[in-house]
């Protein structure tokens, strides 16, 4: 985060986004996901991106995602040493230079063998950066949203298909969402009354998806899913205090440990749950996916006490 200060309502809204990318990752059917979650990240991320000078934000950016990144990365390495020598007592030669992997060219939506999810923290450093440099070139954030709507196209349609260095291409599909949550930070941050931004945004969104059905393209995709983060950015502003809801601002404070842990959780219980039950189905996968989440609360108790320079923290 590049502010001192929280703001519950988004974290609350960061926390529901790790339920969803939790859930994502169980064995579920398909019509059960609407992929929100990684828009809304990177828009709620934007809403809070402070320009800096150069020394600074690599400063920040070496603390708080590159030794998460390295953190999370080498535990899911030896998780898959360890999983791998108790299955087939041997590690295939293949497991073992899997932790290279890092290094290789990616596109559009491959991922990590060790821990798939850990693509997003490098295309969060992508997106900062250029937004970073957008608002020192062209100052005015007119100029960044146009900009940031080009790069957006050129993503979706050439960029993300060709195999780049560290996510850099996927990062280009996501930027728009962050120039967006950055450009109009303080209109949503101070909105005065998020029933009607929410009711707006809520409509804007049932509409673009009507309009859909008949003409898709880029744009009504990139409107869409902004309508809806703005929409769920307002519902969590409205429902912030209410009992209970700290349980979500709780996962979002927390939401980088989320990211790094759970897809070896939910490994570990697909394994157990499988073994026990035979093959995955829906009750399994929502079991799985409470078992995780539960397990996530003591995860990050410990991490933040013994460790928490290894998530970012002081």
């Amino acid at each position: 985060m590049d502010i001192k200060t929280r703001i519950d309502y988004i974290d609350t809204l960061r926390g529901l986004c790790m339920l969803s990318i939790v859930w994502y990752h169980t064995d579920h059917p398909d019509f059960l996901n609407y992929p929100y979650y990684n828009t809304t990240l990177f828009f709620v991320s934007g809403l809070l991106f402070s320009p800096c000078s150069w020394r600074t934000f690599f400063k920040k950016k070496f603390f708080t995602l590159l030794i998460p990144f390295v953190f999370f990365y080498l535990i899911y390495y030896v998780f898959l040493l360890v999983t791998n020598y108790a299955k087939f007592h041997t590690v295939s030669k293949e497991i073992i230079l899997s932790v290279f992997d890092v290094f290789r060219l990616y596109s559009g939506t491959d991922g990590y063998t060790c821990n798939y999810p850990l693509w997003f923290i490098w295309a969060l450093f992508w997106v900062q950066l250029m937004t970073n440099l957008m608002d020192q070139i062209l100052k005015k954030r007119f100029y960044i949203l146009n900009v940031a709507l080009i790069i957006y196209i050129m993503g979706v349609e050439y960029v993300n298909h060709v195999p780049t260095p560290f996510m850099i291409g996927r990062s280009f599909t996501f930027l728009i969402y962050y120039v967006v949550g950055y450009a109009f930070c303080t209109k949503f941050i101070g909105a005065n009354n998020p029933s009607m931004y929410m009711m707006i945004s809520l409509f804007a969104f049932g509409l673009l998806r009507y309009i859909e059905l008949s003409f898709s393209n880029e744009i009504l995709d990139c409107l869409g899913f902004i309508s809806i983060a703005i929409t769920l950015l307002m519902f969590c502003k409205m429902i912030v205090n209410l009992p209970l809801v700290y349980i979500f601002t709780y996962l979002g404070i927390h939401s980088i440990i989320v990211f790094g842990m759970h897809d070896m959780y939910l490994t570990i219980f697909r394994i157990i749950t499988m073994n026990l039950f035979g093959e995955m189905n829906l009750m399994l996968g929502f079991a799985n996916w409470v078992l995780t989440l539960l397990l996530t609360f003591p995860t990050i108790v410990f991490i933040n006490r013994y460790i928490p320079f290894c998530v970012g923290k002081k």
